[in-house]
């Protein structure tokens, strides 16, 4: 696309004005904003201020993760702060307070004047599946949908090919961003004691059975690990200075449900000797979270304008 420019800007900027005065909301929730996504906050700021001047103000929620990037400029933090307590009701968190805080990616909750609640996880993930008997030589690998988890499907094949790791069964799915030959490449010269193929519907079922899961530490990846009770080997993504999934993947360590690699020391070796000392592993893992938080949160929402209304 091209890019944006200070016109562009102008006509978000109205058309969100114009949709407030219309629409009158009873609330209004930023997803990230003004923690992030501060490239919006011309539009955004243009919706909050309007939506102060209508009969009846909007209820105005900011909607964060259990993490969110570290701000490390003092001045960004100061704006945080000061749009959190001049604009915002409520923050709403979806994470679990007795997990993680959202102190401990952003330090200066103390100076926020308004409610901070947690939700606990928000679980979008399939339902459908059911205990499963473990298979104690079953290693699941996933990365999700993105480009990122390219070197973690590449170093999973590596390692299955070692004499270390062919006595392992593997299960490989490959996120729909791998280009087409990628992917046949790697079917193609996957031995027999490796499956590759794109992601699936059943996915958790299989997480299930699964002795280790090899994965990044995103927030869905938590979710299903927690409620599927697989045990982990996490490749928390640092790539552009990213901290968000790092702070995660300690926290579930606090709570002996993965095994963190960072990505400099990640390789054929490391996860071979990482997979075996957690098959070694007898202790129950406990579940460190709440993922109720979808009911949670419409409720919260529920409270603030009945959905009978």
């Amino acid at each position: 696309g091209n890019p944006v420019n200070d016109s562009l800007w102008e006509q978000r900027s109205s058309l969100a004005r114009q949709i407030v005065l219309e629409f009158e909301p009873a609330v209004i929730i930023t997803e990230g904003f003004p923690f992030a996504r501060r490239r919006f906050s011309r539009e955004i700021l243009e919706m909050l201020e309007t939506a102060r001047t209508i009969p009846r103000p909007s209820t105005v929620l900011c909607s964060v993760r259990d993490i969110i990037q570290p701000i490390e400029r003092p001045d960004r933090q100061n704006q945080a702060i000061c749009l959190l307590n001049k604009y915002y009701d409520e923050v709403l968190v979806h994470g679990d307070l007795s997990f993680i805080s959202l102190e401990a990616s952003f330090g200066r909750l103390s100076e926020i004047e308004i409610p901070i609640n947690h939700t606990g996880y928000l679980d979008a993930g399939s339902q459908d599946f059911q205990p499963a008997i473990k298979n104690p030589q079953l290693v699941v690998v996933s990365a999700g949908g993105g480009i990122a988890g390219q070197v973690i499907y590449e170093t999973a094949m590596q390692a299955a090919s070692t004499p270390h790791g062919a006595v392992w069964k593997w299960h490989i799915l490959i996120g729909d961003a791998i280009a087409e030959d990628a992917f046949f490449r790697w079917q193609q010269n996957s031995p027999d004691h490796v499956i590759v193929e794109r992601n699936r519907d059943d996915f958790r079922q299989l997480l299930a059975s699964c002795a280790v899961s090899v994965s990044q530490a995103g927030y869905n990846t938590a979710i299903d690990l927690v409620c599927t009770g697989a045990r982990g080997i996490v490749i928390p993504y640092e790539s552009d200075g990213e901290r968000e999934q790092m702070i995660r993947a300690r926290a579930l360590r606090q709570f002996d449900r993965v095994k963190v690699l960072n990505e400099s020391a990640f390789s054929a070796e490391t996860l071979t000797i990482a997979i075996s000392q957690v098959m070694g592993e007898n202790k129950e893992p406990v579940s460190p979270f709440r993922a109720d938080g979808i009911e949670r949160f419409l409720s919260k929402i529920d409270s603030i304008y009945p959905m009978s209304a």
